[in-house]
Order: structure tokens, then C-alpha cells, then sequence
């Protein structure tokens, strides 16, 4: 029941952390992003290869431990992110700063979500995005 909603949200933060500020398009928003909420800690990994984005976010719920996976696209254009993950949800974003972006998530019924993510500051090794299992 939640569990949609808690995909949408991680999908939002990993999309969101990818965006660039105006002031820094330059910036590559490669690594692992991390955020909070309700019952729920998402992280993204996100990949970024000039324009376009691509990762993976896990969702993990922090009563039972289940973990979803969530795979998405998009691109930073003048600053601004825009990301979609394939049922629908999608996430518009705005970098803050280096380590913290904020943005908007836009569910595949509507429902608009603020979100806010912080980038890890000691990134995990590398994972194999295409896997569907926990990686931690």
C-alpha cells in the first residue's frame, strides 16, 4: 500500500540529487544520495554522462528490512533536473548545493511530494545497477 508511494519518493530523491544548479551544470552529480522518510531510507545511485542521467534507487523499509528497486532516466539541462522512472513517477529538482538537493515529485496519480536528499559523503563500492537484489 505504501510501498508505491515509497518507490516514488526514492526515485524523486535520486532524481533530485542528480539536479545542477544554474551555477554549477558543470558539476557532475555522480554517487550515492541518501534520504529519509516516513518508515523508509532511499538511496540512489546515480550515474551521470554529460546531459543524461541514469541509476538505481533501493528503498528500504525500516520495519521489515524489504528493499524495492527502482530503476531511472533523465537529463540536467540549464540547471535543472528531470527524471522518470518507467511507471510513471517523475521528479523535477534543483541542486542546493554539492551535497544537498531539493525538488519535486510528481506521482504517477499526481500526488506532488517535496523532497530533500544529502549526498554520502564515503560512497559504497560500486554496485551493478541491473541487479534486483539488495546490494548493502
Amino acid at each position: 500500500m505504501c510501498r508505491g508511494l515509497f518507490s516514488i519518493l526514492l526515485i524523486a530523491l535520486v532524481m533530485t540529487v542528480t539536479s545542477a544548479g544554474s551555477a554549477t551544470a558543470e558539476l557532475d552529480m555522480s554517487g550515492t544520495w541518501e534520504t529519509h522518510f516516513f518508515l523508509a531510507k532511499a538511496v540512489a545511485f546515480v550515474k551521470q554522462d554529460g546531459d543524461s542521467l541514469s541509476g538505481v534507487v533501493y528503498v528500504i523499509q525500516k520495519l521489515t528490512g524489504s528493499c524495492d528497486t527502482y530503476h531511472f532516466t533523465g537529463s540536467i539541462r540549464q540547471g535543472v533536473v528531470e527524471a522518470a522512472h518507467h511507471e510513471g513517477h517523475s521528479v523535477c529538482g534543483r541542486l542546493v548545493d554539492s551535497n544537498q538537493c531539493t525538488g519535486l515529485l510528481t506521482t504517477q496519480s499526481k500526488v506532488q511530494l517535496k523532497i530533500t536528499a544529502l549526498r554520502c559523503p564515503n560512497p559504497a563500492p560500486a554496485r551493478n545497477t541491473e541487479s534486483t537484489n539488495v546490494p548493502f
